[in-house]
């Protein structure tokens, strides 16, 4: 007998259930003790079903016995604080009876049809003794019996429609467990990943297509094994995903099969033959099948396993309540498993055709995706797009190196507020670090910072509150460009096939950005002057073109200056050409580093320059040109500790007033060159001040 007071006795687990007890036992003697708003008793009362009210609910949130108890108490405490209520307002008062109802309707919803029984009664036994307890009459007391019958009937009509409902869902629910049980019995698992599409859902999709094509060959089989071994019902069972359990996969048959046939290996005759991978023959008196309603004694039952060399596949199971089985027929059956396992077979075979098929296709759409557009900004956002099609990850980053241990990132997606770091980040001790530096790339499914030896990122750059990551290098024949990393704060949020096919991406965005680097390269090739960096005469000439066409659309000032650099060729005479070529690469830094962003700074040829003034008048020009003049004059251009004199003379002209079109406007600016020159050199000469001289002479 257990003990009422020690650890673990009676008491200490069923509390609850004792106090709801008495507390209803309590209820039952209220009524005739006339509890009115004003008895002493009423505080006690109240304060003893809000506990009660409050211990079971949190017991509800927390369980920690049998559910259906704790749900009972909690129940029943709600309907004795219904009657406390109606005990106050009196027997002429019935408005709150509606309530009980509701109570029970709400019941039918979770609960069995027993669990409504129950709270019927209890509901019932209480308005019985709270009309007794007023001296009622035989008419309120018919009242009270079809109050009574109203309650039943409603326990009755919603339990039975709800658990309708509910074994509807069950088996729905049971339904897309098989269907996706078959659908993991077709994929090969992790080993041989492959990319059937972009998206997990519709590899998945894929693979539930194809086992119901395999479900309608197997159930012709088991058609075929019924009319050759007459039997009341066939059956095929398959292995769980973790070899664990056997599933019904496909049943024909007259009997009633249970909600969920689904059987541990070594359970029932089933389970014996799935763990002793042998047959099975009982001609007589077979029972505890494990997958009928009614686990009587059926008659003959007939079971055989489906082998693959070693590993067990499934069981074809036969049972028959008016004939016997014989040993002709457990061969028989033996064959039928053998067929069945070819045709499983045959299903893989084709699914491995079909994914490869799939994958070429997919592979062939992200790439003429990816191809499509040699902008590296257009390429990063397909990569986010694509990536949030295979998977829906928190943050995403791209980067690229920059020198052989710092990183520029180019994309971040998921930190909000957060903007692009400035300049090139240190990447030394962190796993980005490390991601480079060993060309391999990272996963990580659970993630804990805590115990890691490297911050994901380098310290203090981004937010890492994330469990999976994974980051891909972006590798080239170089070494590695750049990193992709996508994390979810999720642990275990990445599968094999998702990061399969995230790796493929990334090596195809690999190839894309090099053809991109060498597209920029030979488009920097053909527009910029090799030595200089500036624009090269030939694109010069196209990019003033394109403003003189946009300035007469929409009249504005250009101003074009001729740079020339004086005495250049006793520089290369003196101190021969490669220290020429580096005035010349002087030169152009302080012209590219002193012009507007908008305007056009070229190598015109030789030793001349041109800057081409968008939106600037004469006296901008006159500005600008000294000011040019004026920073290479004072620039320092030193050699072997010998300073090297280096001074520009600059002619500008300016559009409209000067001249009209392109040429004119360059041939004035020349001009003024010129007589910069004869004038003495190291100075700025406007067309306007020259042609203003002439005209007074």
């Amino acid at each position: 007998m257990p003990s009422l007071a020690g650890s673990g006795g009676f008491l200490r687990k069923n509390y609850l259930a004792v106090l709801v007890f008495l507390a209803y036992a309590e209820a039952a003697v209220i009524p005739f003790m006339g509890l009115k708003w004003d008895s002493p008793f009423l505080v006690f009362w109240s304060a003893l079903l809000l506990t009660l009210l409050s211990i079971s609910f949190l017991r509800l949130l927390k369980p920690s016995g049998p559910q259906a108890v704790i749900d009972l108490c909690f129940v029943i405490s709600l309907v004795l604080a219904l009657d406390l209520f109606s005990v106050l307002l009196g027997p002429e008062n019935h408005w709150l009876q509606p309530m009980n109802y509701v109570l029970i309707a709400l019941c039918a919803v979770y609960y069995s049809l027993g669990f409504n029984f129950l709270v019927s009664a209890f509901i019932f036994i209480l308005q019985f003794l709270n009309a007794l307890s007023a001296g009622a009459a035989p008419k309120p007391m018919a009242s009270l019996a079809v109050f009574g019958a109203y309650l039943l009937g409603t326990a009755i009509i919603l339990g039975r429609l709800f658990q309708s409902e509910q074994k509807k869902k069950e088996k729905a629910m049971l339904a897309v467990r098989r269907m996706h049980e078959g659908a993991a019995g077709l994929d090969d698992g992790p080993g041989n990943m492959q990319l059937s599409s972009i998206s997990t859902q519709g590899r998945l999709s894929n693979l539930v297509e194809m086992a119901e094509d395999l479900d309608h060959v197997l159930e012709e089989l088991l058609a075929t094994i019924r009319t050759s071994i007459p039997c009341d019902n066939a059956l095929i069972f398959m292995t769980t995903k973790d070899a664990e359990k056997l599933y019904l996969r496909l049943y024909i048959g007259d009997a009633g099969l249970s909600d969920s046939p689904e059987i541990a290996i070594g359970q029932g005759l089933v389970g014996w033959v799935a763990k002793e991978k042998k047959a099975v023959l009982v001609k007589e008196g077979a029972h505890g099948l494990g997958y009928l309603n009614d686990e009587r004694e059926t008659g003959a039952f007939l079971a055989v396993p489906i082998m693959n060399g070693g590993i067990l596949e499934g069981v074809i199971a036969l049972d028959c309540s008016v004939s016997s089985f014989t040993e002709k027929d457990k061969e028989s059956l033996s064959g039928f498993a053998s067929l069945a396992l070819h045709i499983l077979q045959n299903a893989r075979a084709y699914q491995r055709v079909d994914m490869s098929a799939k994958e070429f296709e997919a592979l062939h759409r992200i790439s003429a995706e990816l191809s499509s557009s040699l902008d590296l900004k257009t390429i990063l956002d397909k990569l986010a797009t694509l990536s949030q099609e295979i998977i829906d990850y928190d943050y995403l980053t791209v980067s690229f190196m920059e020198g052989a241990d710092a990183a520029v990132f180019k994309t971040l997606k998921g930190y909000d507020g957060l903007k692009v770091p400035d300049g090139p980040v240190p990447l030394a001790g962190s796993l980005l670090g490390w991601i480079v530096e060993n060309r391999q790339e990272l996963c990580f499914t659970d993630l804990n910072q805590r115990t890691q030896k490297l911050p994901v990122f380098p310290s203090g750059l981004l937010k890492t509150d994330f469990k999976t990551f994974l980051g891909i290098p972006f590798l080239s024949h170089d070494g590695c460009m750049g990193v992709f990393t996508i994390a979810m704060r999720a642990p275990g949020a990445i599968n094999a096939h998702q990061h399969h096919t995230l790796s493929i991406i990334a090596n195809q965005v690999a190839v894309n950005i090099a053809n991109a680097n060498l597209h920029h390269q030979m488009e920097m090739m053909a527009t910029t002057d090799g030595l200089t960096g500036l624009t090269n005469h030939r694109t010069f000439q196209d990019k003033a073109g394109q403003e003189f066409e946009r300035a007469q659309r929409y009249p504005e000032p250009i101003a074009l200056l001729l740079f020339d650099i004086d005495h250049f060729k006793k520089i290369n005479d003196s101190y021969g050409h490669p220290v020429g070529d580096a005035v010349l690469r002087k030169i152009a830094t302080l012209l590219r580093e002193t012009v507007r962003t908008v305007d056009v700074a070229a190598r015109y040829g030789g030793e001349e320059f041109v800057a081409l003034l968008i939106n600037t008048d004469f006296k901008g020009a006159s500005l600008m040109a000294e000011r040019i003049r004026g920073n290479i004059e004072k620039s320092r251009f030193v050699l072997d500790g010998q300073r090297i004199p280096v001074t520009v003379s600059v002619g500008y002209a300016v559009f409209p007033e000067d001249a009209k079109e392109k040429s004119g406007l360059i041939e004035r600016a020349d001009q003024a060159l010129y007589a910069a020159k004869n004038g003495g050199r190291n100075q700025c000469r406007a067309y306007r001040e020259m042609a203003a001289v002439k005209s007074y002479k």
